[in-house]
């Protein structure tokens, strides 16, 4: 594939029209196509490639769309060593088939990366739209869609996010006092250096947002 990291190859409609895409997108190929002809496919979300779980009366297989590979499961081990190259370790857990809101929170995160690496930021964020509503409870989800809301100039959304990214982490007292009292009566300084800079983002997006009112 000449562009690995082409958006369009995490959207399913693109993917059908230029048979090309990710692995777990071609993986959700075999399986729609599997459904349609009774053949039980399942995805299994291993780490960094996506591959197929193939189950019939004469056994297992694993099957990797992408290259166009049938694995014995025993052998899916050193074939990921190969392919990643670096050492893979399955655990147990690792070959339960991939839920369908596994599946599509993977595809978002893929798609998340694909616009930010190409500087797109409107995309980007209606991507985050989807996994923030999708994992409400995921603080980093908040997190950084309100540091995109901050590099887009959204003060009051950055606000927004910001602050329920720190109530999930149990700290919306940092920003509830003066910048000057929590900087000399510990508020700050019991955060980590990163929320620190969340906080100092949260206040100046504060700032900006009264300059322009």
């Amino acid at each position: 594939m000449s562009n690995y990291y082409d958006p369009r190859n995490s959207l399913l409609p693109d993917v059908l029209e230029r048979r090309a895409g990710l692995p777990i997108m071609l993986a959700i190929v075999c399986m729609a196509i599997g459904r349609r002809l009774n053949l039980q496919i399942e995805g299994l979300a291993f780490p960094s490639h996506f591959l197929a779980l193939y189950r019939d009366a004469a056994g297992v297989w694993v099957l990797d769309p992408f290259y166009g590979v049938v694995i014995e499961p025993d052998g899916v081990e050193a074939y990921l060593t190969q392919r990643l190259e670096r050492p893979v370790h399955l655990s147990a857990q690792a070959w339960r088939p991939a839920s369908a809101q596994a599946i599509a929170m993977r595809i978002l995160h893929n798609l998340r990366n694909a616009y930010l690496m190409r500087q797109d930021l409107e995309m980007a964020g209606k991507v985050l739209d989807y996994l923030v509503a999708a994992d409400p409870a995921d603080a980093l989800h908040w997190r950084e869609r309100g540091l995109l809301h901050f590099r887009t100039e959204r003060w009051e959304e950055c606000q927004h996010d910001l602050r329920l990214y720190l109530t999930h982490c149990g700290h919306l007292d940092a920003i509830r006092v003066r910048p000057v009292a929590a900087a000399h009566g510990g508020q700050l300084e019991q955060l980590s250096a990163e929320n620190q800079q969340i906080v100092t983002i949260y206040r100046e997006a504060g700032e900006r947002l009264a300059r322009c009112n």
